[in-house]
């Protein structure tokens, strides 16, 4: 496996086995990644890095949001 592929594959697995539908996750990643780039220090970081952590943000928060929910 090359390194360039690591990206992709570790959104896919991001993608994978989600509480939120598929849909829903990349609009609210998206949103976030448009919010970063506004930044003045993310404007020249790679939008698939920027993607990838916001999908990791989008995801705990949901997984925080379920727990207290099941609480």
């Amino acid at each position: 496996m090359s390194d360039v592929n690591k990206p992709r594959e570790n959104l896919e697995e991001l993608l994978l086995n989600k509480p939120l539908d598929r849909y829903k996750l990349v609009i609210q990643a998206s949103n976030e990644v448009k919010e970063l780039k506004k930044k003045e220090e993310f404007k020249y970081v790679e939008h698939y890095k920027l993607l990838e952590a916001a999908l990791k943000n989008v995801l705990s928060e949901n997984k925080s949001e379920q727990k207290s929910t099941t609480k």
